[in-house]
């Protein structure tokens, strides 16, 4: 599975909150895309990594909330 939600703080408290709450338990991946151009996506797709590297943004922006 692969987290493609914004690549903010907000983007991934959101997808790791839906993840939880689904009681997801397949190994998550994270790719950060920022803009729609073909070279930024290709770039992104290069670079996926495992999503719990990811998880601290998601805890920042509940700890704003």
């Amino acid at each position: 599975m692969v987290h493609a939600g914004d690549p903010d703080d907000e983007g991934q408290l959101i997808v790791d909150s839906i993840l939880s709450f689904s009681g997801c338990k397949l190994p998550v991946k994270r790719i950060l895309i920022n803009d729609n151009t073909v070279k930024v996506v290709q770039k992104a797709l290069s670079n996926i990594q495992d999503n719990a590297a990811f998880v601290p943004l998601g805890q920042r922006a509940l700890a704003r909330t």
